[in-house]
């Protein structure tokens, strides 16, 4: 018995001292490992080394341990692989974590490109959209002003009336009746007036005597003309301007002042060519409150208010007449060629309007 105690020991002594030599070696490799990976890996800790725990290093102490010890056994490889592994599977995870931060950071800079390049369409389109406004506002600014010139032009062509024809009426003194010859002479003026426009008549009387017997006088023979022109002709009562002058002085063929002599009565045609197939109206307003005038199927230029012309006219249908004799002044536009028939003006309030503040105009 003793004999194999002895030999067992002396057979297990070499290979105790190969398991230290194999130990030494471990040690100094995994020193190594861990010297490379803390120079490749700063951040973090390196592996820490093996650091032997006496003779048997974690095994059991018995028989077989003590044969089979020098060896590399599973426990013992995986002793000294697991740090290895899990610094393997860090890195793994690592790379995992850059590459979706790196996938996240590029999927924000295709939005980020994205997004500004839907901005600069948007922009584009924006500054697409106000330069089209600006030529329309160009556009329109021009139209504008090109109708407020033709109004203007309109407007001021309103007075230029000139003279087309004139004639005298004799009268006896103390008459105001009309002989055949003066109605001969009206006749030969008015007729050709039938259904024309743009014209005014001028009737200024004239009678001998003094103060305001001699204005009545020329006053009752400036109505019997205007009488005869309304009844015997239709003229409109607003195309006639009458005028009783008494025994005012009038300027002579030969320049020099000169008193009336005898009855009479200067009838003077005026017509103004150029407004055309407009006309001008003049809408009052002899109430005590405002009335919206309203016509229908023309538009008209209101251009002036109490007699004040207004400084930027403006094409209408509606206009409010000013109360206690307040007026407008308008330009009716009579020119389209479809205007045809029976047409209507009135106040264009509607209890105003049930009450009978509407009258008819005839369109031909």
């Amino acid at each position: 018995m003793k004999n194999r105690i002895i030999m067992a020991v002396a057979v297990s002594f070499p290979l105790a001292l190969t398991a230290l030599a194999q130990q030494s070696n471990s040690m100094a490799g995994a020193s190594q490992t861990a010297s490379s990976q803390g120079t490749s890996a700063s951040d973090r800790a390196p592996i820490p080394p093996s650091n032997p725990q006496g003779f048997w290093d974690g095994d059991d102490p018995n028989v077989v341990n003590l044969v089979t010890h020098p060896f590399a056994n599973k426990k013992y490889v995986q002793r000294h692989v697991a740090p290895i592994r899990d610094r393997i599977n860090e890195l793994d995870q690592l790379t995992s974590e850059n590459s979706k931060s790196i996938k996240d950071v590029d999927s924000r800079a295709q939005q980020g490109i994205q997004l500004v390049s839907e901005k600069s369409s948007l922009a584009d389109h924006h500054a697409a959209e106000a330069s089209n406004k600006a030529q329309e506002a160009q556009i329109a600014a021009t139209q504008v002003s090109t109708r407020v010139s033709t109004a203007e032009q309109v407007v001021a062509n309103l007075d230029q009336y000139k003279g087309t024809g004139q004639t005298e009426i004799r009268f006896r003194v103390g008459q105001t009746v009309l002989s055949k010859a003066a109605k001969d002479a009206l006749d030969e003026m008015a007729t050709p007036l039938k259904d024309t426009r743009s014209y005014i008549i001028e009737v200024r009387g004239y009678a001998p005597g003094h103060g305001q017997a001699a204005i009545a006088s020329s006053q009752k023979m400036a109505d019997s003309v205007v009488r005869y022109l309304v009844l015997n002709h239709e003229i409109p009562v607003y195309r006639i301007y009458a005028m009783s002058m008494g025994n005012a002085t009038v300027a002579g063929a030969d320049s020099t002042a000169k008193h009336a002599t005898g009855g009479r009565v200067e009838v003077s045609l005026m017509k103004n060519d150029v407004v055309g197939s407009m006309q001008h109206w003049r809408i009052v307003n002899s109430t005590r409150e405002i009335h919206p005038f309203h016509i229908h199927q023309i538009h008209f230029l209101a251009y002036a208010q109490n007699g004040v012309r207004s400084d930027a006219p403006e094409w209408l249908d509606t206009v409010n007449v000013p109360y206690g004799n307040g007026s407008v002044d308008l330009i009716m536009d009579f020119t389209d060629p479809i205007i045809r028939g029976v047409s209507v003006f009135h106040c264009h309030l509607l209890s105003h309007e049930d009450k009978g503040m509407m009258a008819k105009i005839l369109f031909e």
